[in-house]
């Protein structure tokens, strides 16, 4: 997936983030990428690269490195 095509889910990760504090960052990028793409946030959903229940940055960059590789 090329940065421009992830902009959008980046975007609205950082919009949850802000809107949603409560909520772990991993789950804010899988919200994110499933408003966006549900069809890849299906095909990532309760697999290794499932970012829902991280919390941790480096983790969800990891994860965004993942779908920008994968898909």
């Amino acid at each position: 997936m090329k940065q421009d095509d992830l902009a959008p889910v980046l975007k609205r990760y950082g919009e949850m983030c802000s809107e949603y504090p409560h909520w772990r960052t991993g789950q804010c990028l899988f919200n994110a990428l499933y408003e966006v793409y549900p069809d890849i946030a299906d095909s990532m959903r309760g697999g290794r690269e499932d970012p829902f229940y991280v919390n941790n940055k480096d983790q969800v960059d990891r994860c965004v490195e993942y779908i920008k590789n994968n898909y």
